[in-house]
């Protein structure tokens, strides 16, 4: 769904979110781009207006959305969440990953409590 269907271009907070479609390059494979940001809504806005442009996403059909209903998700937690699932969907062999960009190394680690034994 387009975020015109599902009323998220209000949305503000941070999120992840996963937009999905066919690869039409390979036979019964999915694409998943998979991205975060600071303010979600404004995000699947953008990917939902640039059809043509440098960023477009003419593959995209559904969306899956991760963001918190008490605004406790911060940008470390979705950067966390993006790097594990760009890790976990991209060693499937039924899903193409098109993302420019990988997660660093570090990108799927939280930070520690100060304190905390690492």
């Amino acid at each position: 769904m387009r975020c015109e269907q599902v009323g998220l271009q209000r949305s503000s907070g941070p999120g992840v979110y996963i937009l999905i479609g066919n690869d039409e390059d390979v036979q019964d494979r999915q694409l998943a781009y998979i991205g975060e940001s600071e303010g979600i809504g404004a995000r699947l806005s953008y990917h939902n207006s640039n059809e043509a442009g440098r960023d477009a996403k003419g593959f995209w059909i559904d969306t899956v959305i991760l963001i918190s209903k008490d605004e406790n998700l911060t940008k470390s937690h979705a950067r966390y969440v993006e790097a594990c699932l760009i890790r976990g969907v991209g060693s499937n062999p039924r899903w193409t990953i098109p993302n420019s960009r990988t997660p660093s190394d570090d990108a799927g680690k939280l930070p520690l409590p100060s304190g905390t034994p690492s």
